[in-house]
């Protein structure tokens, strides 16, 4: 029995109900890396470290955005770093505060019998651990009762199986957990409420990561009061995830200016792909060289209105003109077999959960392919 099938049947014991799940979410396919790439991966998560401590660099950061000037002391569970790897070495391609299908590749390790990168003997108990150190970073709730699963529509997205799995992990923690959409939280000036039940701690899958919607402004001020903590929360997805800070990192001489330790500006300059603003006064530049690059919107996600240089049409490059596009270096995929892949490994901080593969055809990363998706990762 494939492992899809597997893992459909598990999601449906386990969770008591019928959910559904993505048809190509996870592949039987095995990718094997080098180590040595596999510990370039590291450095390059530790060197994001070092950059979000760096006090010129957070100053740098907060003046970038109103709301990043308020720093509520906590990070973001369950994030992750993408790369892609290839005969030519390893490149990051971006950063995700909120990434999505953990309990699958949490599955997928147990099911291979293969241990994992984190500390505790499994993934709630890690989660919990997590968690707690999140409150003390947050200091302004010594205990949590109950969680929000925050997310628009959840039950609508293809994820939502995701949020059942961790309503049950944090229900097993003696926590109550709600799952909802943004409308269904309130805010009185003092207390974050569910159904009237206080919010302690949100788990923040919302893709509006600086509550900038309108129909967000009660969260956001829920945020910036410490009324609930959020994790991850406006100021983490602007230090690491929001893809300005990949532009901003490439510029010749800022690692320097920021008095970056040289062996982390080294990692940079080896693994982050020269990343531009398009704009109009660079356009024409860009446009006579489009073949080298991947052109990406700064402010979605998953692979949304992405391009590749090589195939973009006149028209098409000149509506994304000072529309918040950017131009990436065009970094090819490894390839396994007839698959594309790339590699994303789950954190919390400094610390890795798990290393993934997703396997796909096609221009990018997508749970289309058959036979495709999450693959389990040896490292040679």
């Amino acid at each position: 029995m494939k492992l899809q099938q597997q893992f459909e049947q598990h999601a449906q014991q386990s969770l008591g109900e019928s959910v559904r799940i993505p048809e190509n979410l996870i592949s039987d396919e095995v990718v094997q890396i080098e180590n040595s790439d596999y510990q370039i991966m590291l450095r390059t998560i530790e060197a994001f470290e070092k950059l979000r401590a760096n006090k010129t660099y957070i100053s740098f950061v907060e003046k970038s955005h109103p709301i990043s000037e308020f720093d509520p002391k906590n990070y973001a569970i369950m994030m992750s770093y993408d790369f892609h790897v290839n005969k030519d070495g390893v490149k990051l391609i971006e950063i995700n505060t909120n990434a999505a299908f953990s309990h699958v590749v949490d599955w997928l390790y147990q099911i291979k019998n293969i241990p994992t990168l984190y500390e505790k003997e499994n993934f709630v108990e890690q989660l919990k651990k997590d968690i707690f150190q999140e409150l003390q970073f947050f200091g302004n709730k010594p205990s949590i009762q109950n969680i929000g699963i925050l997310d628009d529509e959840p039950k609508k997205q293809a994820a939502y199986f995701d949020f059942l799995f961790f309503k049950k992990a944090f229900q097993k923690l003696g926590w109550e957990t709600f799952i909802g959409d943004p409308r269904d939280f309130q805010f009185d000036g003092k207390a974050l409420t569910f159904d009237g039940q206080p919010v302690d701690f949100v788990y923040n899958r919302c893709c509006d990561f600086l509550f900038e919607d309108p129909k967000n402004s009660h969260l956001k001020e829920a945020y910036l009061k410490k009324a609930s903590l959020f994790s991850p929360n406006p100021h983490e997805y602007n230090l690491l995830a929001n893809k300005q800070r990949l532009i901003d990192i490439t510029v010749p001489g800022f690692l320097e200016s920021i008095k970056l330790e040289p062996k982390f500006i080294d990692c940079f300059n080896q693994v982050i792909p020269k990343t531009i603003e398009l704009n109009e006064s660079n356009s024409k530049v860009i446009w006579n060289s489009k073949k080298q690059y991947f052109f990406k919107p700064k402010n979605l996600f998953g692979s949304k209105a992405v391009y590749r240089g090589s195939s973009i049409s006149h028209k098409k490059f000149n509506s994304l003109i000072d529309q918040n596009f950017l131009a990436q270096e065009f970094v090819a995929p490894g390839i396994h077999d007839e698959f594309k892949f790339d590699l994303r490994i789950y954190t919390y901080r400094n610390n890795p959960y798990f290393i993934v593969s997703r396997l796909y055809k096609g221009q990018v990363t997508n749970l289309r392919t058959p036979d495709g998706g999450l693959g389990f990762v040896s490292i040679l």
